[in-house]
């Protein structure tokens, strides 16, 4: 049993290193690992933005101790996943040097930059299924699991790229043409 003390909705967890045991700390701070083994054990302390913290605990049989931690956190980078705020935007300058260079598939359009969700939060290409029809509908990126809050990154894309992928995939609606885009 124990308390880690750290910022609210940090996530915080225990696990035990080296062995299958583990506990979610609640939201006032306290965590309970059961059927541990008597013994030295490590436990791993983390959080959300936090910096890892490690004790050295030992387990006496019939005997229940307690651990008092507390760990350091970071200000988590975009808080309020918004389109519009500056800090939630991955930059890309690949995707930005694209911008103004034509389309291959549609030479008459000029690739423009847009904001689009990650999703997962790995920052890579999400490519459309069919590359070669749509090799710059640029609608997302994607990939691992999720470890943060959504943010956004920049991507250059052609308009008629997008319309085109839609068009063919009616059902993928992640990141619906905005009007003033067709």
């Amino acid at each position: 049993m124990g308390r880690v003390h750290c910022p609210e909705a940090r996530n915080a967890w225990v696990i035990v290193i080296g062995e299958s045991f583990g506990a979610e700390v609640g939201a006032d701070g306290f965590f309970r690992l059961t059927g541990l083994p008597a013994g030295r054990h490590t436990l791993l302390i983390r959080g959300y933005y936090c910096d890892e913290v490690q004790r050295t605990i030992t387990v006496r049989a019939g005997v229940v101790d307690s651990i008092d931690v507390a760990i350091t956190c970071s200000n988590i980078p975009c808080p309020n996943p918004d389109k519009a705020d500056p800090g939630c935007i991955a930059r890309n300058p690949e995707e930005q040097a694209r911008v103004g260079t034509r389309c291959e598939v549609h030479p008459r359009e000029r690739l423009r930059l847009d904001v689009v969700p990650i999703q997962y939060n790995f920052v890579g290409c999400g490519e459309p299924s069919d590359p070669r029809r749509f090799p710059n509908a640029r609608l997302c990126w994607s990939g691992g699991c999720v470890v943060r809050p959504q943010r956004w990154t920049e991507v250059a894309y052609c308009k008629q790229c997008r319309a085109a992928f839609y068009q063919a995939n009616p059902y993928y609606v992640l990141h619906p043409i905005r009007v003033k885009d067709r």
